[in-house]
């Protein structure tokens, strides 16, 4: 299994192929690079690209 994940709302412990499952039944479920939680439906971006590209800039 792979990097266990945690809901910050709830706190429920799950892997990368439960959030996949929750997923299913959305209509805009591919591309949308948010995590869901199986447990209270609580939706996150995992990584925000406009913090990645300061951390880039700023390790210059």
């Amino acid at each position: 299994m792979g990097p266990t994940l945690s809901c910050p709302l709830c706190g429920y412990r799950f892997g990368r192929q439960e959030a996949l499952w929750a997923c299913q039944r959305c209509p805009v479920a591919r591309g949308c690079h948010l995590l869901r939680c199986p447990n209270c439906g609580y939706e996150w971006a995992e990584h925000s690209r406009l913090v990645d590209w300061i951390r880039t800039h700023l390790k210059r």
